[in-house]
């Protein structure tokens, strides 16, 4: 990836904590890392000896981005040592729409899901995929949190459209 972004002339970089961005009418706000878990070596395996996760998913890029008066919490695949960590810096979670984090794996933090008060969640996840995204533990999360789930799994492609005060889907359906 870095040489095909050289090959273009992209400059690549590293994303500051609390790094604030503004393009057009879309702001954002990098929530994680605050710290990068460490990267196993060459040759090593990233599975960590307990349920938290990968470092590489740890270290995921975090974000609140608003747009029009609407805050989404774009979570990359941030699994339950991260989630508590963001918890635990004190941001602003609140959210009127969560990308729920690693396409929804089982790995999620009730804390954290709860601590963004979204009304819609997001899941981004392959049809068929091997690993049983979503869980039907995290989706039950979700219902329990009173959000209301999309699945690009069984919807299709997914756009949010924000008509006042409400939020509402549209999307490409999938065929039975």
């Amino acid at each position: 990836m870095i040489e095909l972004a050289g090959l273009h002339q992209v400059p690549i970089r590293t994303v500051g904590f609390h790094e604030q961005r503004v393009v057009g009418p879309v702001s954002w706000t990098a929530l994680w890392p605050a710290r990068v878990p460490a990267l196993p070596q060459s040759g090593q395996s990233s599975a960590t000896p307990t349920d938290e996760g990968s470092p590489e998913n740890n270290a995921s890029i975090a974000m609140m981005v608003e747009v029009s008066g609407l805050r989404m919490l774009m979570t990359g695949d941030l699994e339950p040592e991260s989630q508590r960590a963001v918890v635990a810096s004190g941001v602003d979670l609140k959210a009127d729409v969560l990308k729920v984090p690693h396409h929804g794996s089982g790995q999620q933090d009730q804390t954290f899901i709860q601590a963004t008060g979204a009304r819609l969640a997001l899941v981004s996840v392959g049809i068929d995929n091997d690993y049983g995204h979503p869980a039907p533990r995290t989706l039950d999360l979700l219902s329990h949190a009173g959000m209301t789930i999309a699945r690009t799994d069984t919807q299709g492609s997914i756009a949010v459209v924000r008509s006042n005060a409400h939020l509402a889907l549209t999307t490409q359906g999938r065929s039975p």
